[in-house]
């Protein structure tokens, strides 16, 4: 067998040709050859198949990727084509073969395989003096005639080797088969299996002629196809000269494929049957095989799971399939004997190759019984169904008449003064035993006609008073009273019926009201029934429900700055109530207008919960110094069933002081506001000053002593030498003082008198 490099990575078999790199001569060319097999993926893959090569590389093959589709248990074969250009320089050179998942597969990775190309020297024959050697392969072959040689057969090669040479020479063959696939015999020498010891050679004197046997057996695993085997002649005078004959063979297919089915569970109570399949392939070719279960019987009772449903089987190989059968879900289990269900295995050759004879291949799955106490439950079970049948009959047919069913209740069981008007609802079941039923206050009695509702269930009862209930049931509401409300009938033969909006306008007062309901049955005494005690309250007043507080919160506020009183009140059913206000007050004067009544709660106040508002106020009219604010809440008694007026204070809890802040207007010392001013001794200074705020006093340190007003002007005379710091501090009524600017004043010293200059007379110099 030709040498390969053979390797399986994530579920591909492949194959490279030549297995560690390629060897070639510039000017020629020669194939990279990738075969791959996809042995697990059943969807099929996509690959990119690439040769990653340096730059220099990649003008020797330039078609060094390919995009290859490969079906289950398929087989793809990828040449990258080498051409040398003459000017290649002999070396080995360095790259990789990457493969990689295209699509839906991408999470599978590949490691890239470290190949070699080797540029060979050009080889130049020697002038030799004498002729060549030749030999002759006999039986001969050709591409278009190889010898047929199946496996384990034996191929008898003769090579007739011609010594043309003036000299001995010793002669050796080689081969680029596998050393299990031949073996060379040398006249008068050991038989070597395999490769050739460099000893054993074929002697020939000049001119002389021999012969070497060559025996090819192929392994019993070879797969058919053909062969291109090459055998070298090599010389020992010329180590440099070999010559080289290529021997065409072509192995024949053989398509010989055993099945067998074996049970491993066929009799199950829950589980699923379990059978192997085991497929051997003795031929020599790859077999891709379909499985297929199906019942043996008219109809299809259980569901097959083979696993795998395709195969690839390589030459004298064996495949197992895994076969679960289980009953569909139409089956039951039986509960007495045990059900038996015959299906079969067949196969299908995807390209048609034969089959084995034995197909397709039978067997069965036993289900067995159900356990006894199953069948004993099942016995039991219909008899209390028959008996069950029997009793509902009797029931029919014996049917006592049932009881009416009363029921009264409010709609609330508390409502406000002045409020919604208390409505109650009631419902019967059972309606065909009764003939009236009357709805009334307790307290009032019967006797209060306008009161007193009063409802007929049959057309013959219906007075001016009464009126049938049939009036106020929907769709056909042709209500003669409103106050009556609404009735439906909540099953198909009205035997149920419940009324809601049943409203007693009397019940006005802030007290507790309770209701009955009085049946009146046929050939019996009435049922009456009491509904729970309904109040009428009062209405809430207003309630402040957290500590004022103002917006911003500090110590100190600057005249007109927009301060915001903020508080929550309650309200009732969303909305003030009545007359109640809230008035503002600051430092004991009241508003005259309420800040927040009923019409105009909206414009400073919002709803923040179910029942009560957020408000906020703005606060003017605030004098400089000390403030107090207050809110008062007043209580209209006609709006809450109360009897006189009711008012309410809240206080914010601290005092908002409103007081001008201290600003310097300028300050200078002789018209400057430098830090550190020089003047002339002597002379009259002028310091200038103005501070807004009010009631200031202000103090110029050692410019100036006592206190001086908010603007100002002062002089004084500096000596020579001398240095004073004026430093403008201003004092608010409350005694706190706060500097407001510092200059330093230095005089200027006194320039020194320049004493006299004598000038005397030249005479008296010379003399």
């Amino acid at each position: 067998m030709l040498n390969v490099m053979n390797f399986q990575e994530n579920g591909l078999y492949i194959s490279i040709f030549p297995p560690k790199g390629e060897e070639i001569e510039p000017t020629k060319t020669n194939k990279t050859r990738v075969n791959i097999t996809n042995k697990n993926h059943e969807g099929g893959i996509r690959l990119e198949v690439s040769l990653d090569l340096p730059l220099e590389l990649k003008t020797w093959c330039k078609s060094s990727s390919r995009n290859v589709s490969i079906g289950y248990q398929q087989s793809q074969e990828i040449e990258f084509l080498w051409s040398i250009p003459p000017q290649a320089l002999p070396g080995t050179y360095n790259y990789n073969l990457r493969i990689r998942f295209l699509r839906s597969t991408s999470f599978y990775a590949f490691h890239p395989k470290l190949r070699q190309l080797t540029i060979l020297r050009t080889k130049i024959k020697p002038q030799i003096s004498n002729i060549e050697p030749s030999f002759v392969i006999t039986p001969a072959s050709s591409s278009t005639k190889p010898i047929a040689l199946s496996s384990r057969e034996i191929l008898n090669l003769e090579i007739d080797v011609h010594n043309r040479s003036k000299n001995v020479d010793n002669y050796r063959i080689s081969t680029d088969l596998e050393n299990s696939w031949y073996t060379i015999h040398y006249p008068e020498a050991l038989q070597k299996v395999g490769a050739i010891d460099g000893n054993e050679a074929l002697n020939l004197n000049p001119n002389q002629q021999g012969k070497i046997n060559l025996t090819i057996n192929p392994p019993a695993d070879t797969v058919a196809g053909n062969y291109k085997p090459e055998i070298t002649l090599y010389s020992l005078n010329s180590p440099e000269l070999f010559l080289k004959k290529i021997l065409y063979l072509n192995i024949p297919p053989q398509y010989i494929l055993e099945a067998e089915l074996k049970i491993i569970l066929n009799k199950v109570s829950y589980k699923k049957a379990q059978y192997k399949i085991n497929l051997i392939n003795r031929g020599n070719t790859f077999r891709a095989i379909d499985l297929r279960a199906y019942s043996s019987d008219e109809d299809e009772c259980c569901e097959y799971y083979l696993k795998p449903g395709s195969v690839r089987i390589p030459p004298n190989k064996t495949r197992e399939v895994e076969l679960e059968v289980t009953p569909n879900a139409k089956q039951k289990r039986p509960f007495i004997a045990t059900k038996q269900f015959n299906f079969q295995v067949d196969l299908r050759d995807l390209k048609d190759h034969p089959l084995p004879k034995n197909l397709p291949l039978k067997s069965s799955l036993f289900w067995r019984s159900r356990p006894l106490w199953q069948t004993i439950l099942l016995l039991l079970l219909a008899l209390g169904c028959i008996g069950g049948v029997g009793w509902l009959i009797w029931r029919i047919i014996n049917r006592p008449q049932l009881e009416p069913e009363l029921t009264l209740r409010s709609e609330k069981t508390e409502y406000y003064y002045n409020g919604d008007p208390i409505a109650v609802n009631w419902t019967v079941k059972n309606r065909e035993r009764i003939n009236k039923i009357l709805i009334f206050d307790q307290e009032r009695g019967t006797k209060d006609i306008n009161n007193t509702k009063c409802y007929v269930f049959k057309p013959e009862l219906e007075t001016e008073n009464c009126y049938l209930i049939d009036k106020f049931i929907s769709p056909q509401n042709t209500t003669p009273d409103k106050s009556y409300g609404e009735c439906i009938s909540t099953d198909n033969n009205s035997q149920t019926i419940s009324c809601s909006g049943v409203i007693f306008n009397h019940a006005q007062k802030v007290e507790d009201y309770t209701f009955k309901l009085q049946a009146f049955r046929i050939n019996q005494a009435p049922q009456v029934i009491t509904s729970e005690t309904v109040s009428i309250l009062p209405i809430p007043t207003l309630e402040v429900l957290e500590p004022l507080k103002v917006s911003p919160d500090k110590d100190r506020y600057q005249p007109r700055e927009r301060i915001v009183l903020k508080f929550e009140v309650s309200d009732v059913e969303n909305n003030f109530v009545g007359k109640d206000k809230i008035f503002l007050i600051v430092n004991d004067k009241r508003r005259q207008t309420p800040i927040i009544s009923k019409q105009n709660v909206n414009q400073f106040c919002s709803q923040v919960h179910t029942n009560s508002y957020s408000c906020e106020i703005p606060i003017s009219d605030l004098r400089e110094g000390q403030n107090t604010v207050e809110i008062e809440l007043e209580h209209d008694p006609n709006e809450h069933g109360e009897i006189k007026k009711k008012i309410e204070r809240h206080k914010i809890p601290k005092q908002i002081v409103v007081k001008t802040p201290i600003k310097l207007n300028y300050f200078t010392v002789d018209g400057s506001s430098n830090p550190a001013i020089e003047v002339e001794p002597d002379t009259i200074i002028r310091i200038s000053w103005s501070v807004t705020g009010n009631n200031l006093e202000i103090f110029l340190g050692e410019c100036g002593q006592g206190t001086f007003g908010s603007k100002g002007n002062k002089t004084f005379t500096l000596p020579a030498k001398e240095t004073v710091t004026c430093t403008l501090t201003a004092s608010d009524e409350s005694g706190q003082r706060t500097q407001l600017g510092q200059i330093k004043v230095r005089a200027k010293e006194k320039p020194k008198p320049e004493p006299p200059v004598i000038i005397q007379d030249p005479l008296d110099l010379q003399n």
